[in-house]
């Protein structure tokens, strides 16, 4: 300000007024002391004692007289945190709410989940579920759809297992009553004459497919057994020793597949049966077919449900905002809608057939009507299978191995000795000592 300073003119720290200095020197030299006990560093803002007048807030320091400085802005700490105008803390808190409601609700949906811990100190068997007569309904009509067949009067028998035996034996242990047997044909058997029923007309892959039924019956032991043969390119091309299309033409089997179920669900609607028995996973999609609220109780069968009929092997990388092009093509192949395919015939990122038949008897027997060929099968399965979570119990069936067929101890016998007579023809023909 062109201010001349004089010496001995007093000057005070605008940041402790408790500091001091004062100018000394003659003339253009001219130097400010101030006080020794300061430290080497300190910062400090001397002016003339009187030009310095205290500060018009709380603050204890001193300010130039004269001059209006903007006011000290308030300490940020100390504003409000929470404030609807600023929206980047709005956007904060609304994820933070989201974050907890689905940590909450996660939560929540896991309450129900219980863990078992269990030593087992000596091996059980296992018991099935006991089963009671009380208000139990007769069947008088039951329909069974099964690839492998038999049809004792014409000397048919196709089977590749197990479940060729259980039919077998079906056949002449069944109660009194209708049964119904739907089997396609296959070219190499010979069936003799049989009545032509009635055609059928479904739909595979896009495109039109006829089929024609033929028909035959025949009475044993009270059972009136009517055979329903559906005749069709895909079934013929089949032979008795390999009943079932091989598994390396994918959408051939998968036609093959949609055919049958689609067939086997158009007799199921049109004959009416009291029960419908299914035997493993092939015609378990049948009921899907089925039109309206019209319900058919369901037997469901296990032969073989380690395959669980997985037929189509690749993974299905389902998306609920987007469906993905394998469910389209399942879709097109069995003439099903996507969210009929999505709830009823995928399981753990894969299609399978054997789901459709567990989740319809979930939905309308409340789980009850799946069965096992014997106890430990049954056992095993719903302990250690999850797709049959969720169901009160597995049935256990009586073992189908008839008993005409087991020698006894002579029949172990002979095997014994044939294995040794094998065992020493192969240790002669490899030059080995013999020693069976």
């Amino acid at each position: 300000s062109g201010t001349a300073f004089v010496e001995g003119q007093a000057f005070v720290d605008l940041l402790d007024s408790s500091r001091m200095a004062v100018v000394y020197g003659t003339g253009d030299s001219k130097h400010l002391l101030v006080p020794a006990g300061l430290s080497a560093r300190n910062v400090a803002i001397f002016a003339p004692n009187d030009f310095a007048r205290p500060d018009d807030g709380d603050s204890d320091w001193l300010v130039c007289s004269g001059v209006d400085l903007p006011p000290i802005p308030e300490d940020p700490c100390k504003e409000e945190f929470w404030s609807l105008e600023d929206p980047l803390m709005l956007m904060t808190w609304a994820a933070l709410a989201v974050w907890l409601l689905i940590f909450c609700t996660t939560l929540l949906w896991n309450l129900r989940s219980t863990v078992y811990l269990c030593i087992v100190k000596h091996a059980t068997r296992p018991n099935g579920p006991a089963s009671s007569r009380e208000n139990r309904l007769e069947a008088q009509h039951v329909l069974t759809a099964a690839i492998e067949h038999t049809i004792p009067e014409r000397g048919v028998k196709v089977s590749a297992g197990g479940l060729g035996k259980v039919l077998d034996q079906m056949l002449r242990e069944h109660p009194p009553g209708e049964l119904s047997l739907v089997h396609p044909m296959f070219g190499d058997v010979e069936y003799g004459p049989l009545k032509e029923y009635r055609l059928l007309t479904v739909v595979v892959d896009g495109k039109d497919q006829e089929v024609q039924v033929m028909t035959m019956k025949s009475e044993m032991n009270g059972i009136m057994r009517t055979w329903y043969l559906l005749k069709h390119d895909l079934f013929t091309q089949q032979s008795k020793k390999t009943p079932y299309p091989s598994p390396m033409t994918k959408l051939a089997v998968l036609r093959y597949f949609s055919l049958w179920n689609q067939c086997v669900a158009q007799l199921v609607s049109e004959l009416n049966p009291d029960v419908y028995h299914c035997m493993d996973y092939h015609a378990a999609l049948a009921p899907l077919y089925l039109q309206g609220a019209k319900r058919i109780p369901m037997i469901l069968v296990l032969h073989n449900a380690d395959y669980m009929g997985i037929i189509e092997t690749d993974f299905i990388n389902d998306r609920f905002w987007k469906t993905v092009p394998q469910l389209r093509r399942l879709s097109l192949v069995f003439n099903l809608k996507v969210a009929t395919i999505r709830k009823y015939c995928t399981f753990e990122g894969r299609f399978n057939m054997l789901k459709a038949g567990v989740t319809y008897i979930k939905e309308t027997q409340a789980g009850h009507g799946v069965c096992a060929v014997s106890v430990n099968y049954g056992a095993e399965l719903k302990r250690e299978r999850t797709l049959f979570d969720g169901l009160p119990s597995i049935m256990p069936l009586d073992n189908a191995t008839d008993p005409a067929d087991d020698q006894g101890a002579a029949g172990v016998d002979e095997l014994k000795a044939r294995r040794f007579q094998a065992k020493a023809a192969l240790q002669k023909h490899c030059g080995l000592e013999l020693d069976p």
